[in-house]
């Protein structure tokens, strides 16, 4: 939903020389490996080891020069960790180790497994688009649900590709998806907490979504003409954190006029929703009605506080595991219940407090 917007917060932080690509050793280590592998086509003993397969070479873009400066950060590693040394970065990055061609192995799973959270939320919010297909306010709103797993969708394709195999393509398409994402999460709160999907509201609706594709465009523009980081960051950080307030302010709207007394949560049509999201709950431990309406301030609560693995980057487990694949994998907790959370929210809304 709204993750990534959090990790520019703290980019700049995380920024730092890469020592290792300046190691002589590392350097004459590539030079040797190109003079040998690339242009003699030998095959000296140190060389072979942590070589590509051929097909993922093909298939993931593994040329000569890039095996060998791959090769040279596991043998500059290894010698470093044998005489008690640091583990240092190559090129911005961690020294992982290649598993099938992959550069980021965990990191391309867990956004592999983001993409597939949101993908197993499209079932339910057709199905209920099928059963409220009479219902035009409530398709309003589910129509932004879906484009928001859409958009998540390809955003976390986008980081499986960059986390597979880093180009300056790849992390552009990273950014770019990333962009989306926050776009989309904030185009479906403010029309929920706006009552934008009310009939009367259409106008204002199809102005403010108009203006957003807008703003979206002219971002987009100016990422092309000049790349720049810095406004890249600036920009999601404004966006996302909107978003993120307004999840919270509604979550909290709903509770208190939960907590009034008046709103019929025990409906026999919101009865199957709470349901959905009790039996989720009760996988943690967690029972009873209480925590339900406050759902998306925990969430967000959650993503602030996960973000802190940004902020405590290490060396990588095994050469697998680092701080980010770790973020990744906290951004898969959220979706496999917030769209759940939206469903019911909207049902007690029309049964109990009315659809606004």
């Amino acid at each position: 939903m709204l993750w990534k917007p959090f990790v520019f917060v703290f980019l700049p932080l995380l920024a730092h020389a890469s020592v290792g690509d300046n190691l002589p050793l590392f350097q004459r280590c590539v030079s040797e490996c190109e003079s040998a592998v690339c242009l003699a086509k030998s095959s000296p003993k140190k060389f072979t080891e942590n070589s590509v397969n051929p097909i993922s070479g093909f298939v993931f873009g593994w040329d000569c020069l890039l095996d060998c400066r791959y090769k040279c950060q596991q043998l500059v590693t290894a010698d470093r960790i044998q005489h008690g040394e640091q583990v240092v970065q190559f090129f911005g990055k961690w020294p992982f180790t290649r598993v099938f061609g992959v550069t980021e192995l965990f990191s391309t799973l867990f956004s592999m497994g983001n993409f597939y959270v949101n993908y197993s939320n499209l079932a339910k919010l057709r199905k209920n688009m099928r059963i409220n297909a009479n219902n035009p306010e409530k398709m309003i709103v589910f129509r932004q649900s879906i484009l928001l797993v859409l958009v998540n969708m390809f955003g976390w394709t986008c980081s499986s590709i960059f986390h597979i195999r880093d180009t300056p393509l790849t992390e552009i398409m990273d950014y770019l998806g990333a962009g989306a994402i926050v776009m989309a999460n904030f185009n479906a709160i403010c029309i929920r907490y706006f009552d934008l999907h009310l009939s009367k509201n259409k106008s204002r609706r199809q102005m403010f979504q108009y203006g957003l594709m807008f703003v979206l465009c002219i971002h987009y523009t100016r990422l092309y003409i000049s790349w720049d980081y810095d406004y890249n960051m600036a920009f999601n950080v404004v966006i996302g954190l909107a978003a993120a307030a307004l999840w919270i302010a509604h979550s909290l709207n709903v509770y208190r006029k939960c907590s009034n007394g008046n709103v019929a949560t025990k409906s026999i049509y919101v009865a199957p929703y709470e349901a959905a999201i009790a039996r989720k709950l009760e996988f943690i431990g967690i029972k009873g009605f209480f925590w339900i309406p406050l759902i998306p301030v925990v969430l967000n609560v959650f993503l602030i506080l996960s973000v802190s693995l940004e902020l405590v980057d290490f060396v990588p487990w095994f050469l697998l595991i680092d701080a980010h694949s770790l973020w990744h994998l906290c951004t898969m907790i959220p979706p496999s219940i917030w769209h759940d959370w939206n469903l019911w929210e909207l049902e007690l809304a029309s049964v109990g407090y009315g659809l606004s």
